[in-house]
């Protein structure tokens, strides 16, 4: 056996080898002759170039002596006016003209640049003073002749190429210039005659500037004038002095490998370039290759067979045996290659997301104004929402392994629209659809979930459906199901659209991943089909199933039931501090009425209803016979009948006429359309809210329009300002890329604590190493030049077992993880960096008292404060509502009911306690802290039914007084 084989392997071998030296040599041969075959056309067509540019400069030294001669030479030049010297030289360069084929014109230029005779009659009043062939031939006298740049017709869109002569006097004075206007068409022409295949390349470059003249088969319009790189290897040896030379290459343009030759003709700044394409010099090599490979392989097939007759089944084991292998081979490889793919690509991907939202954190930290924060908070939640799409990717390869990872935190179910509202909102106004958010008010405020990922199924939800609805309408609703006991709920979340709908065989395999609905060749909606699955399996990780409910042509609804610990039920809504508001609520969509009248029901107001304007107007006069009056109206604009302007528009017209004697209310439009859809001009609104309405934008509004009427219970689920106390600690950061250290930095030194940095891991070992004592932890990145993490924390490990280090990085698979903990860490914190998640892990190995900084056990404030603008902003979260609430008071105090309350208090009219009363609400409401303190202490009188002396109404117009100043020093 063991000589049979030998045998069959040397036969083999010495087939093969013969075959592979025949076919190099054959391949040696075509390349040579390509060469050749380069060399021959790329003369040819030097010479026939080089003989019309000859021909041209010819026909420029004649016409320049016409120009020299027909003064002399015409009887009556010199009498005949400008007009008809003008005719008599077109003429004469007409014939010239009509005899080259190549020419389209021949011009005369003075020596001012101003075309003065032209074979074109209709040339007139022509200046080529500012060209930059001009100036060359005129400025300087060592120039005979030159060339332009490529040329195209302004009526026609024709290229040319002028090629211009100086003409000088007997003492070398500039006169002028003759010029012939060269067709690029016949150019094109020439260069086209040669045969170089249907892939090959003949071509004309000026070389001194390398400008592509022409190209074949048909030259690219959009190449003229445009130069060749510096660094292109033909711009180099032609600008070197080096007239022909040949060139193997791989074009930019197409990607094809050619060999080639240039040839710089003589007398003229031009290279022509011949170039064969390999795959069409080497097509006879291939199929001869072809041919015998075929052989070959019919050859070693009866060898095959021979062997195997010879011992069929000691083959047969021996494939088996080696089929196995390479399967077991090509499996491990595919798994460690995608595991390798997905732990790189989510490296790459998280360093830079963790410097974009880590120095957003940071940035909100720090003293913004309205616009700026409100930008910030947009841009970070976006950020975060583009991380959760970046981990489906990674979610591919967990849900495939079942290790799909959930973080629970408390967090406000309002948050969520919020985040939602910013991300599609506008994607509904431009499709012109009706988007609704819709949480009923049982629903508990906050409650303990992975927030990242609810957000992230939900977003995929009502991208779909904002995808496949038309028109009609998008809502998301979220409702209770069951309150379970005090501290937990059964939480509904569903999606439903008015959009193309779905069979029963649809829907049966939309849950496939890379599957859709649709799959005909004449779908318009595109997708991958990957998000419903990836949601799907996301929501059965945090105990739901995903359905769906679907009608073709009438819409979808997809649902999901969660089970979830309630961290608070009551909602952190604003709520109404004096008397309820009642509002009056007008749309046409059913939905809508009772999302808003939900809204300002839980804000503490009363609410009615309407369908339409006319109904609207009929609630209006009925509340009048009732003597109800109406705080606000909230109307849609776009309705059928009385749409929201026309309405608007008619209560003014009865208030004038005096059939509706209330005051009108104040007016908020709400409307799916964009703003500017609406002219607003004609109409009195006090502002405009887009849907999808949530509380927080309804409520901002309502406040705004009311001054200091209503404000927020204070949220401190998601308090910003809590902080950890590790001061005195001092961290190693190991990180390479210096943004990271940046982010990373700040973090730490914001609670307190001293952080050395170093840009590798060889770095981190010896600054380590240098003072081991020091530190009392360090943060290690795994992937660092020089020194990787993995391999520093080894070294480090063997002078210190003790000494805590965690790895701070982008690699977040749990493979990385494992590897993180096997090579000596003590834990793994994942890029983008989590500001709490890294100073509980901190906190953890320091034995840190982690309870955060409670803002109500700082130090009460003097009640000298007069406002205490940082509680009024916390309070408000909006600087511009902040604002708006103090230029009410100001408007109030200086014109409005408190005008006169020291009047009142100095006659001790029956208004005076009423008045104080409620200026000690409303100045606390907004934290005017002098203010508030005066008037309680007045109204504490007023209760005790003591008297009020001259001091206190003295107080009280120095609060007064020193309010006003604070927001006139603001320019408030």
């Amino acid at each position: 056996m063991k000589n049979i084989n030998n045998w069959f392997i040397g036969v083999f071998t010495l087939v093969a080898l013969f075959i592979i030296i025949e076919g190099y040599f054959e391949y040696n041969n075509s390349l040579e002759n390509a060469k050749k075959q380069t060399q021959n056309l790329s003369l040819m067509l030097e010479k026939k170039i080089q003989s019309d540019f000859d021909q041209i400069n010819s026909v420029l030294n004649f016409a320049e002596s016409i120009y020299k001669i027909i003064p002399h030479e015409h009887k009556y030049f010199k009498e005949a006016d400008k007009k008809e010297q003008q005719n008599i030289v077109s003429n004469r360069l007409k014939v010239l003209v009509e005899s080259f084929e190549i020419i389209e014109r021949i011009n005369f230029i003075d020596k001012d640049g101003q075309l003065v005779y032209s074979s074109d009659t209709l040339l007139q009043n022509i200046s080529v003073a500012d060209r930059p062939h001009f100036q060359r031939l005129k400025n300087d006298p060592s120039q005979v002749q030159c060339f332009s740049k490529i040329i195209t017709a302004r009526t026609t869109g024709e290229k040319s190429l002028a090629q211009l002569k100086a003409i000088r006097g007997e003492d070398g004075e500039f006169l002028g210039a003759v010029s012939a206007l060269i067709k690029l068409d016949t150019i094109d022409g020439i260069i086209s005659s040669v045969n170089v295949g249907q892939k090959g390349v003949s071509l004309l470059r000026k070389s001194n500037s390398s400008v592509l003249i022409s190209r074949y088969p048909t030259y690219n319009k959009d190449d003229f004038n445009q130069p060749l790189t510096k660094d292109n290897p033909i711009f180099k040896r032609v600008a070197a002095g080096q007239k022909v030379g040949a060139l193997n290459y791989m074009a930019s343009t197409d990607s094809v490998k050619r060999i080639g030759t240039f040839r710089v003709l003589e007398n003229y700044p031009f290279y022509v370039q011949v170039s064969l394409s390999q795959d069409e010099y080497l097509s006879q090599w291939k199929n001869q290759a072809l041919i015998v490979s075929i052989l070959f392989f019919i050859f070693s097939v009866g060898l095959w067979v021979l062997r195997g007759i010879l011992d069929k089944s000691y083959q047969k084991e021996q494939e088996f045996l080696e089929d196995l292998k390479v399967a077991k081979i090509k499996a491990e490889e595919a798994n460690k290659a995608k595991s390798q793919f997905l732990a790189n690509m989510s490296h790459e991907i998280r360093t830079p997301m963790n410097a974009i939202i880590g120095l957003g954190d940071l940035l909100l930290g720090t003293k913004l104004d309205h616009k700026q924060k409100d930008l910030l908070v947009k841009i970070n939640s976006s950020s975060k929402m583009l991380l959760s799409v970046i981990n489906d990717i990674l979610d591919l390869s967990k849900l495939e392994a079942g290790k799909v990872e959930l973080e629970k935190e408390c967090f406000d179910l309002e948050n969520v629209f919020s985040q939602l509202r910013t991300l599609f909102s506008q994607k509904a106004v431009s499709e012109k659809l009706e988007l609704y958010f819709y949480m009923k008010n049982d629903v508990p405020g906050i409650i303990e979930a992975d927030e990242l990922r609810l957000d992230q199924v939900l977003s995929n939800l009502l991208s779909n459906a904002l995808k496949f609805t038309t028109y009609g309408n998008v809502t998301l609703q979220i409702e209770l199901v069951e309150k379970l006991d005090s501290d937990h709920a059964k939480i509904r979340f569903s999606v439903q659209d008015t959009g193309i709908g779905m069979t029963k065989k649809e829907m049966d395999k939309i849950f496939q991943p890379f599957v859709q609905a649709d799959t005909s060749t004449t779908r318009k909606y595109g997708g991958t089909g990957l998000g419903l699955m990836i949601s799907s399996k996301i929501v059965e990780a945090m105990g739901g199933k995903l359905k769906v409910q679907s009608q073709k042509d009438v819409g979808s609804t997809f649902s999901f039931e969660l089970e979830s610990k309630v961290c608070q039920w009551e909602k952190t809504h604003p709520i109404v501090q004096q008397k309820p508001y009642h509002i009056l609520v007008v749309d046409d969509q059913e939905i809508s009425r009772m999302i808003l009248k939900d809204m300002v029901e839980e804000f503490g107001c009363s609410c009615d209803m309407a369908c339409d304007g006319d109904e609207a107007i009929k609630m209006m006069l009925e509340a009048q016979k009732s003597n109800i009056e109406y705080d606000f109206i909230l109307i849609d604009w776009y309705m059928p009948n009385l749409d929201g302007k026309q309405t608007i528009k008619q209560l003014h017209t009865m208030y004038e006429n005096g059939e509706l004697q209330n005051k009108i209310p104040t007016i908020l439009m709400v409307s799916a359309h964009s703003k500017d859809e609406i002219d607003l001009s004609d109409i009195e609104i006090e502002s405009f809210l887009p849907k999808p309405v949530t509380s927080s934008t309804l409520f901002d509004a309502l406040s705004t329009a009311k001054g200091s009427a209503m404000h927020f219970q204070a949220n401190t689920a998601n308090s910003n300002s809590v902080l950890p106390k590790l001061d005195g600690l001092e961290v190693l950061l190991v990180e390479d890329n210096e943004v990271n250290q940046l982010v990373a930095s700040m973090m730490l030194e914001k609670v307190g604590i001293e952080v050395t940095t170093a840009n590798n891991g060889q770095e981190g070992v010896d600054s380590y190493l240098a003072n081991p004592d020091k530190y009392d932890l360090i943060l290690m990145d795994l992937q660092m030049p020089i020194l990787s993490g993995y391999d520093a924390t080894k070294q480090i490990r063997q002078k210190d077992t003790k000494i805590p280090i965690v790895a701070l990085t982008a690699a977040a698979m749990i493979e990385d993880k494992q590897k993180a903990l096997e090579a000596g860490m003590n834990d793994h914190l994942s890029k983008p960096i989590d500001k709490s998640e890294l100073y509980r892990v901190v906190g953890s190995y320091m034995n840190k008292n982690l309870e955060a900084k409670n803002k109500n056990s700082e130090a009460k404030k003097s009640d000298e404060t007069i406002i205490d603008f940082k509680e009024l902003y916390e309070l408000t979260s909006s600087s511009e509502l902040a604002h708006t609430l103090l230029e009410k008071l100001k408007a109030q105090l200086e014109t409005g009911e408190f005008v006169d309350i020291v009047q009142h208090l100095k006659e001790n009219s029956e208004q005076a306690h009423t008045l104080i009363h409620t200026l000690k609400g409303v100045s606390g409401n907004i934290f005017a802290k002098e203010l508030y303190e005066i008037c309680f202490k007045i109204d504490k009188k007023y209760k005790q039914q003591k008297s009020i002396l001259d001091e206190d109404i003295q107080a009280l117009q120095n609060g007064i007084a020193n309010f006003l100043q604070e927001l006139k020093s603001l320019d408030l």
